[in-house]
């Protein structure tokens, strides 16, 4: 019986391996907004007297992915595992001293995308795809001898559409996409932490508070004004790269 369940997945897989699977990598930029990560870099070059570190929005988000995927035979229907890596980070330190002051964002994702070809004509091909997936987020934050790691997972979405042009021939095809990602991560678990961070209210004396967390145990979450922390993945994604077709 296993011989023969063995057999006729053979048969049914066969087609498909044979004549409709692909592979592809991509690289870009996401349009990712750490609103509460920016707030602690200007308090803390408030609290500092001046940090050379800035904003995580003056520069994109850098995305990199590749792509597993399996075309429907005698359809316009493909089917992707899609997994991808992000990062964003702004690193300075504090005027007229060594002391570092760095908030690197970076993290993955895997997303099973569900892909529909539009139109194919000319080696030019348009589509149009959709999948939910999971995001993993880690958050490094060095502010002089203060320092604090803090991670997340969560699940989210995206939809986008794109084109393939194989102008090398019709197994080699230069890809361009443009998708809206939604993947917040709404509560940031400490993993480890050196010289706790602690600061005042910067509606107090013109002070600036950061993390404000009362206790820094490994496992419970940051806080920035008493609530939790948030980063994020959410945003518009462009990316263009290389898709190769199997024979």
């Amino acid at each position: 019986m296993k011989k023969m369940i063995a057999v006729l997945i053979v048969m049914m897989a066969t087609p498909v391996f044979a004549q409709k699977m692909s592979m592809g990598f991509l690289t870009g930029v996401t349009t990712a907004s750490q609103d509460d990560v920016n707030t602690l870099i200007k308090r803390a070059d408030i609290r500092g007297g001046g940090i050379t570190t800035r904003s995580l929005n003056r520069r994109p988000t850098f995305e990199f992915t590749g792509y597993w995927q399996y075309e429907l035979e005698n359809s316009n229907l493909a089917f992707q595992i899609r997994p991808s890596y992000l990062f964003v980070d702004e690193d300075g330190s504090r005027i007229n001293t060594a002391e570092r002051y760095e908030y690197f964002v970076s993290g993955y994702t895997l997303f099973p995308i569900a892909k529909m070809y539009l139109y194919e004509k000319d080696r030019t091909r348009l589509f149009a795809q959709a999948g939910i997936g999971w995001g993993f987020v880690n958050l490094k934050i060095d502010e002089g001898a203060a320092g604090l790691e803090a991670s997340a997972m969560q699940m989210g979405s995206q939809i986008g559409a794109g084109a393939e042009f194989c102008i090398f021939g019709e197994n080699h095809c230069l890809t361009v996409e443009g998708s809206y990602r939604y993947l917040e991560f709404k509560r940031m678990e400490i993993d480890s932490v050196r010289s706790p961070i602690s600061f005042n209210s910067e509606s107090g004396g013109g002070t600036a508070r950061g993390i404000s967390n009362p206790t820094f145990d490994v496992g419970g979450e940051v806080e920035i004004d008493d609530r939790d922390l948030r980063t994020t993945f959410s945003g518009f994604i462009g990316l263009i790269g290389y898709t190769y077709y199997f024979e």
